[in-house]
């Protein structure tokens, strides 16, 4: 089976479409972390990884969006994770708390 690796989308959903048309040919893609943050899809984005069942790992960016805690990130990162909290939907909040933390 092939598999398509991808990582930091940050809630870019032009990139992401034209990222998996590349991949349409893969038996499974994995994410390595940070699915949202700083473009201004990100429910759009989170919905495509629930639909398309992309794996993923809770990225840094994934769990400021969860907690709130933007400790260490630049104002601009942090003022796009306050951004990303209020924008995501319950539903799409509730699936980033489903992904795994890398160990």
């Amino acid at each position: 089976m092939k598999l398509g690796i991808i990582s930091d989308v940050h809630s870019n959903l032009i990139a992401l479409k034209k990222v998996l048309s590349e991949l349409k040919d893969v038996g499974m893609i994995i994410h390595a972390g940070d699915i949202v943050g700083y473009n201004p899809y990100p429910n759009e984005v989170v919905k495509i990884f629930r639909e398309k069942n992309i794996f993923s790992i809770l990225g840094n960016h994934d769990r400021a969006v969860i907690t709130g805690d933007t400790s260490g990130f630049n104002p601009f990162a942090a003022e796009s994770v306050h951004w990303t909290r209020n924008a995501l939907s319950d539903e799409n909040l509730s699936f980033l708390k489903t992904l795994k933390k890398r160990e």
